[in-house]
């Protein structure tokens, strides 16, 4: 009975994707992918300054560092993000608003490029902005 019931699952679900044609496939954020080259990031420098020290964060004398695992596609385009480490609310906010502008030279995985999660670490010093 179980197995009957695992079968028709997976059927149902093979059946469900297979009739959504805007499914699409992502790279998934736990899933270690072999790669000939990680994306890079072009204009990292330009986002980076876009990246204002918060007001708030400033006066508080909050530091500390905001990592973001960003999905890059297959011409080196953002596609979307999700938070790793967040030092403070604050520091990320700042983050999240700019980041969607960062261009990237795609993973290779041989001669091909490929979706890939890359992880972005962002800090955020006082005696640096001084």
């Amino acid at each position: 009975m179980k197995s009957l019931i695992f079968a028709l699952f997976t059927i149902c679900s093979l059946s469900a994707s297979a009739q959504n044609p805007n499914t699409t496939l992502e790279a998934d954020t736990s899933k270690f992918t072999f790669v000939s080259t990680e994306p890079i990031p072009l204009n990292l420098p330009e986002v980076s300054q876009q990246i204002k020290y918060p007001l708030g964060a400033r006066l508080q004398d909050i530091e500390g560092k905001v990592v973001m695992r960003v999905l890059v596609d297959e011409q080196g385009n953002y596609v979307r993000h999700i938070v790793i480490e967040e030092a403070h609310p604050l520091l990320a906010a700042a983050v999240k608003r700019k980041i969607h502008l960062l261009k990237f030279e795609p993973a290779m995985q041989g001669s091909k490029p490929i979706k890939f999660w890359v992880n972005m670490p962002f800090n955020f010093n006082l005696t640096e902005e001084k």
